[in-house]
């Protein structure tokens, strides 16, 4: 385990592992297309899209309010939606796997740097194949660049202890910074990092282990060495990249909040008596009680709610000590163990969709890769732990402080993921040591292999849930399917979701929006409706009941539930226009304004909201108002014929001949045979004195109509000026029979 950092780097075998990285990585990306969720990201993926879309949009500054996300990965994914609009989702991964590949070779610089060239090739060829790594870079997550960002401080971090200049601990600063605001836990390694700084002098002097000399010809090596100066620089670095994020927060969204809001409730759910529970939570009814509990309790911003929470978890600590204690064991025991721990996202449920990821990531008798890992890794530690090298040391600290940052929190393989790349150096050196002692003596090896195994079975004795039985996988298919109006699918995997958990609101939600879609009245009413007695709260479900009951004709229960929706959230677009709409097609035209124009201004600027906000505005009257939103309509989405017909009849209402036939005959040439749009043309017609025309445009309008007496009057009125009396008398005598 003797360091041979000064032995010429090996070139070769960088660039062949990188190019083999990356390889995995875009095979494993291409075979994932037909995951559902390839272009659909959910949860954290979809906040982390979305936010990336609107810095995209120039929205760089973000809603105002505190981050409640570390702000680093939504910009990353904001530049990458920028530069490739067209095809974020691949470019997106095609950078992460590159990124992802870039990590092997950091693990391999810094494994030979700390012990030796074989360690480093056996680490970096672990984490090349390493499946859950695979697993991560194609997903649109930060630990990605979590990773990258963390190998990228621990090498500088050990170029810094070596040259000890300046410069490379501001630059280590810098790094720092920059990682924990793609995730906070680096925070404690850096605390952990600046006590070691502080003290490492006299570590050099007590272990006869000075650091190497800068070279004389540079100019830092004029600059004070000092444990303190190091300490001061290092710290004003990290304090200079996440100070404007602070800054940001609390000028933008008035609250001071150092990097994100959320770290106050995930303390809770990692820390309470019902952590089994807690930390299964989904998104949902559960989830949104839980968010909503400070709020019941007065407490309004996001840093007051994070504080309630971090309070919650403290009492249940000082409360319960020896409940709390057994709970850290347990988390211990979970961070250890094989099982990638879901957080959100069903990850074994993607080995359905890549041989690569079915090859390189499973459960079986062994939870594999960590199922090896976690024994080897830490095989490793113990037998590295007299080793009192610094960029060894810097190694364990890291080690140490960040699974302690997973434990204070809650264990999930996403969580996890960060700390890995070290556990895998340590794990090399682990297999290192297992085949010396084999070699030399199998007999003498013998307990370290029965630890080892011991190790594996300990690590692997329990496994996750399989994914058949996770029934917010089927939820988020479901969801996925509605959000790409697939609404068989939808419905198939909503319904599955509710067999295996019930209630499961969200479920029944997007179940009662695919029977809508698919005119099952019905089947929608009755899913909507215990939807809403799961969780009446919710204010988006009792919209679909009103539209339901809009749809049913009972326009007395679809009014009460659309109320009912805007009385406890009164910014819903949706619902104020469908409400709108109830009220136009009840003749009640200011109310239907009043509504429509709501929903405008809350975003629902879609065709429809135009189109009957025109109707309204027609109906009572407005001419001026209502050729403006049917004008909008046309424009919004000029495939659909309806608003050219109407701006046609409203031109021909208001005399202007011209423009009435200009809009009715493009309405025609999408809709040939529409009988409202050929009787105007035919009145237009008539209005022109061109009866022939008009009888033409009228005749037509007869052929294709199912109400045929609904012509007859302008029909005849034709007939009489273009000098036919006797068609119009036949007509007249049709239009009187009973």
């Amino acid at each position: 385990m003797m360091n041979d950092g000064a032995r010429k780097l090996s070139l070769p075998f960088l660039f062949i592992l990188i190019a083999a990285a990356i390889g995995l990585r875009l095979l494993y990306t291409y075979q994932i297309q037909s995951n559902p969720f390839y272009d659909a990201p959910i949860v954290d993926s979809q906040t982390f899209y979305q936010h990336a879309l609107k810095i995209a949009d120039g929205n760089l500054l973000g809603d105002p309010e505190p981050f409640w996300q570390a702000p680093l990965y939504p910009y990353f994914l904001g530049l990458l939606c920028w530069l490739f609009p067209d095809s974020s989702f691949i470019a997106i991964r095609i950078v992460q796997a590159i990124l992802g590949a870039i990590s092997c070779g950091l693990i391999f610089l810094i494994a030979r740097k700390s012990f030796n060239e074989i360690v480093g090739k056996i680490a970096a060829i672990f984490a090349a194949g390493y499946g859950t790594f695979i697993y991560f870079d194609g997903e649109l997550l930060s630990t990605p660049v979590e990773i990258f960002l963390n190998l990228l401080l621990l090498l500088r971090l050990q170029i810094a202890t070596e040259r000890d200049r300046v410069n490379d601990w501001v630059f280590v600063g810098i790094i720092t910074g920059l990682s924990a605001i793609t995730r906070p836990n680096i925070l404690l390694f850096a605390g952990a990092v600046l006590i070691w700084v502080l003290g490492q002098r006299r570590y050099w002097v007590e272990t006869n282990s000075p650091p190497a000399q800068a070279d004389d010809a540079n100019a830092t090596r004029n600059i004070s060495r000092s444990t303190y100066v190091r300490g001061l620089f290092l710290t004003i670095s990290i304090v200079a990249v996440i100070l404007p994020i602070s800054a940001r927060n609390y000028v933008i969204g008035n609250d001071p909040v150092l990097i994100s809001s959320n770290g106050g409730i995930n303390f809770y759910i990692g820390n309470n008596a019902a952590y089994d529970s807690t930390v299964a939570i989904h998104p949902g009814l559960h989830w949104e009680n839980l968010v909503m509990e400070p709020v019941r309790a007065d407490h309004k911003t996001p840093s007051e709610r994070s504080t309630y929470f971090v309070h919650a978890g403290l009492d249940y600590i000082l409360e319960q000590p020896v409940d709390y204690g057994i709970l850290l064991g347990k988390k211990l025991w979970l961070f250890w163990n094989g099982s990638e721990i879901k957080r959100n996202a069903a990850i074994y449920y993607l080995r359905n969709h890549s041989t690569i990821l079915s090859t390189l990531m499973w459960e079986h008798l062994i939870s594999f890769p960590f199922g090896l890992i976690s024994p080897l890794a830490l095989i490793g530690l113990v037998l590295t732990w007299r080793h009192r090298s610094p960029l060894i040391s810097i190694l364990r600290l890291y080690a140490l402080s960040y699974i302690l940052s997973v434990v204070i929190f809650f264990v999930t393989a996403r969580y996890r993921a960060p700390v890995v790349p070290v556990l895998i150096i340590f794990a090399a050196v682990g297999v290192g040591e297992m085949v010396r002692r084999i070699r030399k003596d199998v007999y003498r090896a013998t307990p370290l292999l029965v630890t080892f195994g011991a190790l594996v079975i300990m690590f692997n004795w329990e496994k996750t849930e399989p994914w058949e039985k996770d029934a917010q996988l089927f939820h988020d298919l479901g969801e996925v399917a509605l959000r790409k109006n697939d609404y068989e699918t939808c419905i198939e995997h909503s319904l599955h979701a509710l067999e295996l958990e019930t209630p499961y609101p969200s479920a029944r939600h997007n179940a009662a929006v695919a029977y809508l879609h698919l005119d099952d009245l019905d089947a929608a009413r009755v899913q909507a409706l215990r939807a809403v007695r799961e969780n009446p709260l919710r204010a988006d479900t009792r919209t679909v009941l009103g539209q339901v009951y809009l749809a049913m004709g009972a326009f007395p229960a679809a009014e009460r539930q659309l109320r009912r929706s805007l009385d406890s959230q009164p910014n819903l677009g949706v619902t104020h226009y469908h409400l709108g709409h109830l009220l136009l097609n009840r003749a009640n035209y200011n109310g239907a304004i009043w509504h429509l124009v709501k929903s405008i201004n809350l975003g629902t600027a879609d065709f429809w909201a135009h189109y009957d906000l025109g109707q309204a505005y027609y109906k009572s009257g407005s001419v001026t108002e209502a050729l403006t939103n049917f004008e909008i309509a046309h424009h919004t989405d000029p495939s659909q014929p309806e608003a050219a017909f109407a701006l046609g009849a409203t031109h021909l209402l208001s005399g202007n001949l011209l423009d009435a036939r200009l809009w009715t005959q493009t309405a025609l040439a999408q809709d040939p045979n529409r009988t409202e749009g050929l009787v105007n043309l035919g009145l237009i017609e008539l209005a022109s004195d061109q009866p022939t025309a008009a009888v033409a445009a009228l005749e037509k309008a007869l052929r294709t109509t199912r109400n045929p007496k609904s012509v007859y009057p302008v029909l005849i009125k034709a007939y009489n000026v273009s000098g036919q009396p006797q068609r119009a008398r036949a007509l007249s005598d049709k239009l009187l029979r009973p």
